[in-house]
């Protein structure tokens, strides 16, 4: 017989998930991905003004399309620009310098400092 949370449950266990880890975990939860969809979704899968996410290849070998709560758009957009700033530093000459990953809640931008304040607290 399959085990089901309770709402206060699934609750308890998001609260304490931070950073990237977190926001997987309230991805998976609040769209309904599988987590290979989730590890597979790129940016332009995301659209913020319809408040959708296109998995690709889905089940069946299918496209599909789900909505996006609007409580995880902030701190998607603040991933994204994360992921933005890391990308151009390794199109520039401060590739060369040591970068903290960013599930230590390091950016350039701050966004998962901002999502996480004790991640990668020393």
């Amino acid at each position: 017989m399959p085990v089901v949370l309770s709402v206060e449950e699934v609750s308890a266990v998001l609260s304490r998930l931070h950073g990237e880890y977190g926001l997987l975990a309230r991805l998976l939860y609040g769209t309904g991905m599988r987590i290979g969809e989730a590890l597979r979704l790129r940016v332009k899968d995301v659209d913020f003004d319809r408040l959708t996410l296109v998995v690709r290849e889905a089940k069946g070998d299918k496209d599909r399309a789900l909505m996006l709560p609007r409580s995880l758009v902030a701190d998607l957009r603040a991933q994204l620009a994360c992921l933005q700033c890391l990308g151009s530093r390794g199109r520039t000459r401060e590739a060369t310098r040591v970068a903290a990953p960013p599930s230590r809640g390091i950016c350039c931008h701050g966004g998962l400092r901002r999502i996480a304040p004790t991640v990668g607290a020393w």
